[in-house]
This record gives structure tokens, sequence and C-alpha cells, in this order.
């Protein structure tokens, strides 16, 4: 099995295990270098006749030559030759090249076997040798490495610190994981330990970072495609808490999308509001309204919403054209229905259909035509109140046969003696003069107090059949106008319409056209009062 891919510790570049096997790449002193470094390395002590490695060739120094340590040096003084080659027979010409020494040296006298055991013996002291120089190596800024490693590792801390700030937090930590690793063993390692530390947090905020940002683009993304983008609001204000706690950087980003996304949203509730109900009163009090909260949510933009506030500006003028558009339709009709109403005296109704109108269109042009109608309405009114008449005691015409009229300032008494039978017979009549037998139109009024029994009014008397009105008194609950009080009654014939009015339950009755004056009936056995008759006829 090859060795496992390492990293160089002058340069940090990779090293295969290749390289190992074939020599190209040196591991020295528990350190690795790459094929580029490993000829500028020069190993510490290397004994006589050691080579490169991963070669078997037996190197003869010169005698001249000097040495490393006086171990060496004492250890060739007894003829001893490190042997890092292969062995065979210790001393055969064969397995060293060489001769043996001649029998008077000091060697000479030595046997095989003991010169294997020296040979050996100079192997193990070379390595403990190279083992004890690389301990004491350094540069007074490491511990464990020579002055080259700990130079090396203080260089990529400074330039892994120089990237702090300025490049990216996963660039930065690729540098700061490089020093670390030169640092291994130095002086410097932890100081290289802590600045990795630093880089990993950076590199995890950024992730943190970029998982926020990704969430707030997708958020966006789904907002301006809902139907009320509002209710995403609430997500982004979640979001940004988050962020303040796990991405500060992004709190500024996430502030400005939320105020592009209220500024959508109030823009795509301004879209929705219906302008076509603005035409009517109802419709426009509503478009008004939606229009009004619009404006409410856009006080919150600052002075971003100035655009918003006035597209709603504007929306509030289509709106206010289009209610007066409708006004203006609506006061043709009203002019037509009240002239129609004074037409048939009908003035009430007419005052209360133009009060509605001034109501509902006051914001409108058309609400300067309504006053202008409402003069008009007050002075037919009144000159219709002035065309009421007062009938006096000479005005009634007495058509009552055994009944009994009472005459005071103020109006009469009618009764009739007998036993309360029914309200069918209207052969005893008090006939106003003041009315006509050709009058069609026309209303009276007066105030009734009933005493006993009942009574009956008459209308367009010339008709075989005239229209009544009765005012029984109830009998056991049922209904009837109340005894002993005094109530004011209001009668008007208007074409095939008879309207009841004043203390009455107010109705209005289809009845048959006709003409005729007005009068009372006395009943049998009844007897009622009757005050402030007056009458007009409608033209």
């Amino acid at each position: 099995m090859g060795r496992a891919t390492v990293y160089c510790d002058r340069c940090g570049a990779q090293i295969a295990g290749a390289d190992f096997d074939k020599g190209r790449a040196l591991s020295r002193a528990g350190k690795n270098y790459c094929p580029e470094c490993a000829p500028q390395v020069e190993p510490p002590g290397e004994p006589a006749g050691e080579g490169r490695r991963g070669t078997s060739k037996i190197h003869h120094p010169s005698p001249a030559a000097p040495r490393d340590s006086d171990i060496i040096r004492n250890l060739q003084g007894l003829g001893g030759k490190p042997n890092t080659g292969r062995l065979t027979h210790a001393g055969h010409p064969a397995a060293t090249g060489h001769a043996p020494p001649p029998a008077d040296s000091p060697a000479a006298g030595l046997s095989g076997g003991m010169m294997a055991a020296i040979g050996g013996g100079v192997l193990v002291v070379t390595v403990l040798l190279a083992v004890i120089l690389s301990k004491s190596g350094g540069d007074g800024g490491g511990k464990g490495g020579g002055k080259e490693s700990g130079a090396r590792a203080l260089e990529l801390i400074e330039k892994a610190e120089s990237l702090r700030g300025k490049a990216p937090p996963k660039e930065f930590l690729d540098a700061a994981n490089l020093a670390k690793r030169e640092a291994s063993g130095t002086g410097y390692a932890e100081r290289a330990s802590a600045l990795q530390r630093e880089a990993l947090l950076l590199v995890e905020a950024a992730e943190k970072a970029d998982k926020l940002e990704t969430e707030l683009r997708g958020i966006l993304a789904e907002a301006r495609t809902a139907e009320n983008p509002g209710i995403f609001e609430g997500v982004l204000r979640d979001l940004r808490e988050e962020a303040v706690r796990d991405a500060p950087a992004l709190v500024a980003k996430i502030d400005e999308a939320g105020k592009s996304l209220k500024k959508f949203s109030i823009l795509r509730a301004l879209d929705k509001i219906d302008m076509s109900f603005a035409s009517t009163p109802v419709g426009y009090r509503r478009v008004t309204s939606d229009l009004e909260d619009v404006a409410k949510s856009a006080g919150g933009l600052g002075a971003d919403g100035k655009g918003v506030l006035e597209a709603i500006e504007k929306k509030r003028k289509e709106a206010l054209e289009k209610f007066s558009a409708g006004a203006e339709s609506q006061f043709a009709d009203l002019d037509r229905r009240l002239g129609i109403l004074m037409s048939t005296a009908r003035y009430e109704e007419a005052e209360r259909d133009l009060k509605l109108f001034r109501d509902d269109y006051k914001d409108t042009p058309a609400a300067g035509k309504a006053d202008e109608l409402a003069a008009k309405l007050e002075k037919a009114k009144r000159e219709y109140d002035a065309s009421w008449l007062k009938p006096g005691q000479a005005d009634w015409k007495s058509q009552l046969g055994d009944a009994k009229v009472t005459w005071n300032a103020d109006g009469f008494t009618l009764e009739q003696a007998g036993t309360a039978t029914s309200l069918t017979d209207t052969s005893r009549r008090l006939v106003c003069g003041k009315t006509e037998a050709s009058w069609q139109d026309y209303e009276v009024q007066f105030e009734l107090n009933l005493e006993k029994f009942g009574g009956s009014a008459l209308m367009r008397m010339e008709e075989r059949e005239p229209l009544k009105i009765d005012f029984p008194v109830p009998v056991n609950n049922g209904p009837g106008v109340p005894a002993g009080q005094w109530i004011t009654v209001r009668l008007k014939v208007v074409g095939e319409e008879l309207e009841m009015s004043g203390s009455l339950q107010a109705q209005t009755v289809r009845i048959n056209g006709g003409r005729g004056a007005f009068g009372f009936v006395a009943l049998p056995g009844g007897k009622f009062h009757v005050r402030n008759f007056k009458l007009r006829k409608i033209k």
C-alpha cells in the first residue's frame, strides 16, 4: 500500500506517496519536503558512506573530509565505516567492493561479526544525532522546528492575517489552515490556531448569512405573486430577528427589502380597489375608506412613500370624478321626481328625498344644484300652506236628520241618540260647503276626540259609494281610535290613492277615482268632537 498524500512543510504543496517511493520527496526529522524543496534540505550529520535515500551505493569519504560530530570522528579513528547499504557477509569483498584491510591494520584483528556490530552501531548513532540536531535547532520563535521552519510559519501567518477583512472568508480560512500546518511544532502554533478558529467563525457566519439571504430572496419572490403580499411582512420580521443574532450585516438589507415589500403590498392593495363603485354614495364611501386605509399604511414608508401617496391622491381624484358624474345623473332624476311630488302636494315626501340627496352628494357640484331646488321647494310649500281653508259654522251644510251638532269657538260636537249598531249607516251627514262637487284631489286636517262608539268621514261624496273612513272606538282591545283623547288626523286623496297620517298609523290605500265634497257622518249611539278643521284643494 502506498503512502498517503501529505503537504510540504516548506511551501505547503501536496506530496504524493509515489514521490517518496521514487526518491523525489524527502521526509526528515518529522517534516516532509516536496520534490522542489527536497534538494535544498541539507541532512544534518550524514554518516560516511550514506548517499541519497533510495540508493545502495557505498560512499567512501576522503581522509580529509570534515565530520559533523566527534562521535563520527572517533568511530572513524577506529576504522569503522557506517554502512547504509545492504549487508551480506561482513568484510566480504563482494559486499564492500574493497579488499579486506591489511594484516597490520588496527582493524585487521576484528572478526566479521564485530565489524557488522560496529557498522550497525554507527547507523544508530547517526539517527540519534539527527534527532538531537533537529530538536536543538530554531530561530528563537519556535521550540520544535528549525530556523527555516519557524520563519516559514511566521510568513504564512502574517500572509493569512493580511487577508482578514479583505478576502472572502473561505480564502481566509484556506490561508489560516496552511499557516497552522506550517506552525505545527513551532512557537507560532497557538497564534496559528487562534487565527484558524477566527477564520472558521467567519466562514460559519458567512454560511449563515448566505442561508438567510437565500431565504430572503425566496420570501420576496413568493410575496410578489401572492394575492395578499402584506402577510409576508411578519415573515420578514422573523427573518430580521435571526439576522440580528446570526448575520448583523444582513439587517440593513432585510430592512430595505421590508420597505420594498410594504410599498409593493400597498400598491397592490391600491390596484385592487374597484373604482367603478365610486359612482354611488355607498360605493364612494367604501372607495374613500379603502383609500384612507392605504394612505395610513403608506405613512410608515417615510420618504419612500412619496410615490405611493401621489398614486393614492390620483385615485382620490378619480373617485370624486366618478362620484360627481353619478351625482349629476341622480340629480336629474331627483328634479323630475320632486316636480311630480310638488304637483300633488306631497311636500313632506319631496323634502325627505331632497334631504337624502343633499346628504349623499354633499361633496359634488350637484349639491349646489340641490340647494337651488330646495329653495324652489320651500317657496312652493309656503304657497301651498297659505292655501289652507278654515271653514266656519256658516260653511257647513247639515244633512243630519235627527242627529245633533253643537258649535263652539274652534269646532263642533256631533252626536246621535240611539243604540250603537254598525258603521254602515251614512245618511246623517254634516257637509263642508268649502268643498265642491267637482273637487277630485284635496286634503283635510283636523283634531278628533271620540267620546263614545265612533264616527266616520266621507270624501268624494258625489260618487254612488263615497270614500268612507271610519274612526271606531276599540272593542275588546281590537283596532280603533282611543276614546277620550285628542288625536290629529290627516286625509289626502290624489288620483287613486288615499293617504292617512297624523296620529293615525301612516298608510296609503289604493282607491277608485272619483270626485265630490267632504263631510262627517253621525252614527247611532255615537258622539265625537272636532276642532281646528282645515282643507285645501290640490292643483
